[in-house]
């Protein structure tokens, strides 16, 4: 939930996006297992189930869990790949 931290790996988001949806949460989780990967040269597509878990800071919303498939666009670079865009179909 640092908005920062996951430009390094997407640095094309959108940092005030980012800070938008991570103020509201106190917690945030993203468990991706059954990922399918396909690479065509410098590029490659990651479609992967998984599990979001998250709490909201206001403590009188419960905690919530949305199960999922989530679409990571990658991209290699001299430093090792990086998330041109995801997509939650």
């Amino acid at each position: 939930m640092d908005a920062g931290a996951t430009r390094a790996l997407w640095p094309s988001a959108d940092p005030s996006l980012l800070q938008a949806a991570f103020t509201p949460m106190s917690e945030q989780r993203l468990q991706l297992a059954a990922c399918d990967v396909g690479m065509s040269g410098d590029r490659a597509l990651a479609i992967c189930l998984g599990t979001l878990r998250y709490r909201p800071r206001n403590g009188a919303r419960a905690a919530g869990v949305e199960r999922g498939r989530w679409e990571f666009d990658l991209q290699r670079s001299p430093d090792g790949w990086r998330i041109t865009a995801v997509d939650r179909p």
